[in-house]
């Protein structure tokens, strides 16, 4: 479930505003806690960023034996981090990566992505740090990270895949896995905010 206020808003004079958000995450059978985020939400694309970092981790709670203040306190909490976020926000639309950083970028972004098949995936670097729209042109860490964030979710890249010396061609499937798709947001994020300091 995403919580947001249309109302607190980062805006961007380029038109690309920016929507603190929180995350409530569950398990369909109750066998694990709730969990909660902080994340943001980008109106130009429409993709969710979640935020994972030493400074805003994830808060859980126990399904039972829990009362609506402490709910409420937990809540409260993570809004409290939002001008944080901002903060972290600021200093990734500041800071430029080089050719070379942003080919590294990519190459620990598909790390992520494939795991233990990485050694096997060929892959056009240059197509992942495409942009989609004029908005995200640009070369600070945060144009780098929607870009390269956008396609690897969405699945819009192509690779190579070799099996047995045989290298197959293929489009990416978008992750429509909620879990993986958090997982893979928070871990693209850690990425992104390394190159920051």
């Amino acid at each position: 479930v995403t919580f947001r206020n249309p109302n607190v808003k980062v805006e961007s004079k380029e038109g690309d505003d920016i929507y603190p958000q929180i995350l409530i995450m569950n398990s369909h059978d109750g066998s694990s806690s709730f969990q909660f985020r902080v994340g943001i939400f980008r109106v130009v694309c429409s993709n969710g960023l979640v935020i994972c970092t030493e400074d805003f981790g994830k808060t859980t709670l126990r399904h039972s034996g829990y009362s609506f203040e402490h709910l409420q306190s937990v809540v409260r909490e993570l809004t409290n981090n939002i001008p944080k976020t901002i903060e972290m926000l600021n200093v990734l639309n500041k800071v430029e990566l080089d050719e070379n950083q942003q080919q590294a970028f990519v190459q620990k972004a598909m790390e992520i992505r494939f795991g233990n098949e990485i050694e096997n995936i060929g892959f056009d670097s240059q197509e992942l740090l495409k942009s989609f729209r004029k908005e995200d042109e640009g070369n600070t860490i945060w144009k780098i990270l929607n870009k390269v964030q956008e396609r690897l979710v969405n699945g819009t890249f192509h690779y190579s895949k070799t099996n047995n010396q045989i290298k197959k061609y293929k489009k990416a499937r978008s992750i429509k896995n909620f879990k993986r798709d958090v997982e893979l947001n928070e871990r693209l994020f850690k990425l992104a905010y390394e190159y920051a300091n």
